[in-house]
C-alpha cells in the first residue's frame, strides 16, 4: 500500500544521504503530475545506457479506488529486468514495455491528493532524445481511472571517440568539401565539435587543402578521408567526381596519321575535364577511309573526306 507519510520520510533521508533517485518531469494540469525530487532532475541522472530507479510521483485526477498501475515507458527502455525498487509492492509484473504494480488492498485516493511509487532496474535508452512514460491508473475491475503521460530527456555518456563528417560528399572536381569532427560516447551519440582538435588527412593526389578541415577536390575517384584527436580516429569515404568537360585537357588519338583510302584507323577519343580527369571511358572506334562521311553510332562523325585533317564531335 501506497502511504504518502512513508514516502515523505522515505525521500528525506534518500536526499540527506546524498542518493537522487531520477524522476519524471512536472506535466501540470494532467494525471499524472510527474515530477523531480529536489536534486534528482540533473542530466547527470538521464545519461545513455545507464541503469536507475525511477521515482514517480503523481496527484490523482480523479477521486477513487485504485488496485492497479501501469506505468509504460517508451520504446528504447530496457525494461526487462525491472523491479520495485526502495518500495515493495503486493505484486510487480513486466509485459512488454508496461510495468504494472497491484495493490492489496485497493488504495483509496482523493483528487489532487500526493501519491508515489518506485521502479528499480530500469536501463535508459542507448539513443540520446526524448521518451514518454505513460501511467494508468485502474479500478479492481481493471476499467481505467486516470492516465497521463510526461518526458524525460536522455543525454549522451561520457566521450570515448570520434565521428567526422563531410558537407559535401560526393563532390565535383574543383568543389570544396569542409570536414567536421564531433565526439561521441560509446553508443554513437554525438557531444561536442571537437574540430579544433582534430587532423584530417587524404591522399596526396586527391586535392589541395585550403585550411587544416577544407579541401579543394582534383582528382577523381573513392578516398579515405582520416580524423584523428586525441579520442581516436575516424575514416569515412568521399567520392569525388569529374568535373565540366575541358577541350585544352581532352584528347583524339589515331593510331596511324599516314594511311591509304581504303583502309581502317582506330580514333581514340578521351574527354577530361580541367584537372585532366576522364569523363567516363575512352572511346575507341575504327573509321574505314572511303572518301564518305562515316558516321559511328552518333558517337562520332567523321566530317571530312580526303586527306587532311578530320574533325569528331562527342
Amino acid at each position: 500500500m501506497i502511504n504518502k507519510k512513508v514516502i515523505s520520510i522515505l525521500l528525506t533521508l534518500l536526499l540527506v544521504l546524498g542518493i537522487c533517485l531520477p524522476a519524471v518531469p512536472v506535466i501540470a494540469g494532467t494525471f499524472p503530475w510527474l515530477f523531480p525530487h529536489t536534486g534528482s532532475d540533473l542530466p547527470s541522472n538521464y545519461i545513455a545506457g545507464k541503469t536507475r530507479e525511477y521515482v514517480i510521483s503523481f496527484h490523482p485526477a480523479t477521486t477513487a479506488t485504485f488496485k492497479y498501475i501501469d506505468v509504460e515507458f517508451e520504446s528504447g527502455f530496457d525494461v526487462s529486468g525491472a523491479d520495485s525498487g526502495t518500495f515493495t509492492y503486493d505484486d510487480f509484473s513486466v509485459l512488454g514495455q508496461v510495468v504494472t504494480i497491484t495493490l492489496d488492498p485497493p488504495v483509496s485516493a482523493e483528487a489532487g491528493v500526493y501519491q508515489s511509487f518506485t521502479i528499480g532496474n530500469l536501463i535508459h535508452p542507448t539513443a540520446t532524445g526524448t521518451y514518454s512514460i505513460t501511467v494508468t491508473t485502474y479500478d479492481e475491475t481493471h476499467a481505467e481511472i486516470d492516465s497521463g503521460s510526461a518526458t524525460v530527456t536522455i543525454y549522451p555518456d561520457v566521450a570515448t571517440g570520434i565521428d567526422i563528417s563531410a558537407d559535401n560528399n560526393p563532390v565535383t572536381a574543383g568543389g570544396t568539401v569542409t570536414f567536421s569532427s564531433m565526439s561521441v560516447d560509446q553508443y554513437g551519440n554525438e557531444i561536442d565539435a571537437v574540430n579544433a582538435g582534430t587532423s584530417f588527412s587524404i591522399g596526396l593526389d586527391a586535392g589541395t587543402w585550403q585550411t587544416n578541415r577544407i579541401l579543394t577536390a582534383e582528382t577523381a575517384g573513392d578516398w579515405e578521408v582520416s580524423g584523428t584527436h586525441s579520442l581516436g580516429t575516424d575514416t569515412l569515404t568521399l567520392t569525388i567526381n569529374p568535373g565540366a568537360f575541358d577541350a585544352s585537357q581532352s584528347t583524339v588519338v589515331v593510331d596511324s596519321s599516314d594511311v591509304t583510302a581504303g583502309d581502317h584507323v582506330a580514333v581514340t577519343v578521351s574527354p577530361k575535364d580541367e584537372y585532366g580527369n576522364l569523363l567516363g571511358d575512352s572511346l575507341t572506334v575504327v573509321v574505314l577511309l572511303d572518301g564518305a562521311a562515316v558516321d559511328v553510332g552518333g558517337a562520332i562523325t567523321v566530317t571530312d573526306v580526303g586527306d587532311g585533317t578530320y574533325t569528331s564531335s562527342v
